[in-house]
């Protein structure tokens, strides 16, 4: 928004220059100049006012329909992915993805697919494990962990809760045989 407020304010700038300059009834289009000084050893070719002024408002003009609108972020394009809707599945997959079910299509069959584009704000690994059910002394449904090692040491607990499991029931069994 910065720099939209910018190009507005030179815009306003410029047209209040231009008035100042038709009041004192000097015409801009007969204005010249030059911009550095030979003594320094840059001088440019002459411009007229009038061209310039021309440029600049086209310039700007180009900077405010590009600037971001108030509510709005500017994301580049590399930061979104595709997805696509497997309504067999009920599974939104990425390109690979739904490419496993489009391959069945018949030869001049036509398959509409919902799509969507997502942004990506934040792009990490995270580690799976399944947790053990303290509630129900099973073992549970996965879940994501952001260290490797919070997930080593939750597998390792579940793990181990279900082996002990597996010796008691085992160890019941041999009783109960006897």
């Amino acid at each position: 928004m910065e720099i939209k407020n910018t190009a507005i304010t030179a815009t306003i700038v410029i047209q209040s220059l231009v008035k100042l300059l038709e009041n004192e009834d000097v015409d801009i289009s007969s204005v010249k100049f030059k911009v550095g000084s030979e003594s320094n050893g840059y001088e440019s070719p002459e411009f007229e006012l009038e061209k310039l002024i021309d440029l600049a408002y086209e310039g700007l003009g180009k900077i405010k329909e590009q600037a971001t609108p108030e509510g709005f972020v500017l994301v580049d394009k590399k930061q979104t992915e595709d997805w696509y809707l497997d309504d067999h599945e009920c599974m939104w997959w990425e390109h690979d993805g739904i490419d496993n079910s489009l391959c069945d299509l018949d030869p001049g069959q036509v398959q509409a697919v919902d799509h969507k584009e997502y942004l990506i704000t934040e792009s990490n690994t995270v580690y799976a494990a399944k947790v053990w059910d303290e509630s129900n002394d099973q073992v549970g449904f996965w879940e994501f962990f952001k260290t490797k090692d919070e997930a080593e040491k939750t597998a390792a607990y579940c793990k181990a809760k279900f082996k002990g499991g597996q010796i008691e029931a085992q160890e019941q069994s041999h009783d109960n045989s006897n």
